[in-house]
């Protein structure tokens, strides 16, 4: 009997020893790490990242399952949302570190609390020469004081604002801005009132989806619009309700970040890009993400790697 017990120790540490090392070693190899999402730090980032004027900067801040999205080219400044109230002081420090006093474009892209929760605060401490936000039918409009106060500060500081439609198109300076979306006056969902805009830089597309949905991402598809991109802010923090498979055939991006706090529920969007062989970034990952480009090379920079 004690020697039966004694194997059945021995085993039990042999197995558990086998165990562990096959962890390491497939965790060396990343083979437990999903594919293509890229780790690299960038030095750049920890040696106090700046602007280089002369190309096109993405910051897609970490700022948790929110959005809050810093573009700047040739002195030109535009901020796509305002990420979660709670964060609006992190969004805010964070632009000041670049010496922004003035935007050229801000684009609320819908109104839910984790995209214009610290608008209020833009508003207030920047000027801006045009702010973008979608038309809302009034028995859709929101009644929530975040979107409220943002309404009164907009209108106290007499900000100009438009409500874009699919197919408009407009400069930033060097940036030609297109919108793609939205495309119908009403929806049932206020993620499909969302902004899509492809912000062309020379010879690279880069597309922001905000919260936009499958119904939203059909009716780009049925308007005709190019949709070819390198880059693409996958929408609704990559959810299943947005990112099917037929518009990302349209897309077809190199690069794509996903603004997230959990990989619990976009596995089914990391297998699309997976096939597609498309670079993933991921705010819960990778911090704070900045994509930079020339009009050729797109390169990344990364607050921190995956461990």
């Amino acid at each position: 009997m004690r020697r039966k017990r004694c194997r059945k120790i021995r085993l039990s540490i042999f197995l558990t020893f086998i165990a562990i090392a096959i962890f390491f070693i497939f965790n060396q190899h990343n083979f437990l790490n999903f594919p293509f999402i890229d780790k690299t730090l960038n030095t750049d980032f920890k040696n106090n990242f700046s602007n280089n004027e002369s190309l096109i900067n993405i910051h897609i801040l970490d700022v948790g399952k929110a959005d809050s999205i810093y573009i700047n080219c040739e002195e030109k400044n535009i901020l796509i949302d305002a990420s979660e109230y709670v964060t609006r002081e992190k969004v805010v420090n964070y632009l000041k570190r670049f010496n922004v006093k003035n935007f050229d474009l801000v684009v609320a892209t819908h109104p839910h609390s984790d995209h214009i929760g610290g608008m209020s605060e833009i508003i207030k401490r920047f000027s801006i020469d045009k702010f973008l936000m979608p038309k809302i039918p009034e028995e859709n409009i929101p009644t929530s004081k975040t979107y409220e106060h943002m309404l009164r500060f907009l209108k106290e500081k007499k900000v100009l604002v438009e409500y874009p439609f699919c197919g408009d198109t407009f400069f930033v300076g060097p940036l030609k801005i297109n919108i793609l979306a939205p495309c119908k006056k009403s929806y049932e969902n206020l993620n499909n009132y969302s902004i899509v805009l492809c912000v062309n830089f020379k010879d690279k597309n880069f597309l922001f989806m905000g919260d936009a949905e499958k119904e939203s991402e059909n009716d780009i598809l049925s308007s005709g619009l190019n949709l070819k991109s390198d880059f693409i802010k996958i929408g609704h923090h990559g959810s299943k309700t947005s990112t099917n498979e037929k518009f990302l055939n349209k897309v077809l991006p190199k690069f794509a970040a996903i603004s997230t706090v959990s990989n619990s529920r976009i596995e089914s969007v990391l297998s699309k890009l997976k096939i597609k062989k498309t670079k993933v970034f991921r705010t819960d990952i990778n911090g704070t993400i900045i994509f930079s480009s020339d009009g050729g090379d797109i390169k990344v920079s990364v607050e921190k790697t995956a461990n």
